[in-house]
């Protein structure tokens, strides 16, 4: 397929077609190159199936495609979600712990492989202040259920990273049974044991 998937979380639906999304709440753009060139496939737009679409959602503000399932998040709103590669049947990927919130950020990085997601969560107060988790979840029959969460203070050998602002989750990047983790914040030097 030669596709190109455009997250603008910044983007505000003014067709008329639709509610008034407010501001930032944000859209993905799929467009398709054919003989004579790229042309809009479709524009995706946070489910209604979650909270209404509100100001400063950012859905679009990170995406990632694997050629079965995009994945988007909408940190402003903290939530992400799981489409098939049709673009169709959105479905949200929830929390088990009951940790999301507006607040945290969840969303603000996702990644997809073999069937499952991680999805960053910068603001989760895990052993601090805003020092960031990182949630995996697997796909079965088609639906995503949350299998773990990382937070830095679970990562053996590592230190620096566990304190408050760290920003622990905000780039994740998935390849087959590696998961590299982002955390541009970092209050101290972090070593290995």
């Amino acid at each position: 397929d030669d596709l190109l998937i455009v997250g603008s979380p910044d983007d505000r639906d003014l067709s008329g077609d639709l509610p008034d999304t407010g501001m930032q709440s944000g859209a993905v753009v799929v467009y398709q190159r054919g003989d004579t060139g790229w042309s809009l496939l479709k524009r995706l737009e946070k489910p209604e199936l979650q909270n209404s679409r509100a100001d400063g959602d950012l859905f679009g503000k990170a995406i990632a495609y694997n050629g079965n399932w995009l994945v988007v998040g909408a940190p402003g709103a903290g939530e992400a979600f799981v489409s098939d590669a049709n673009f169709a049947n959105p479905q949200p990927l929830l929390i088990n712990d009951g940790s999301g919130s507006v607040g945290n950020n969840f969303g603000i990085a996702v990644d997809v492989s073999n069937g499952r997601i991680a999805v960053g969560a910068t603001h989760a107060d895990v052993n601090g202040t805003d020092n960031g988790h990182v949630y995996i979840f697997s796909e079965n029959a088609g639906s995503f259920a949350q299998t773990t969460a990382i937070a830095s203070t679970q990562l053996p050998g590592i230190t620096g990273i566990t304190a408050n602002g760290s920003d622990f989750g905000a780039a994740v990047a998935l390849e087959n049974n590696r998961l590299v983790i982002g955390a541009p914040h970092q209050n101290s030097p972090m070593t290995s044991q």
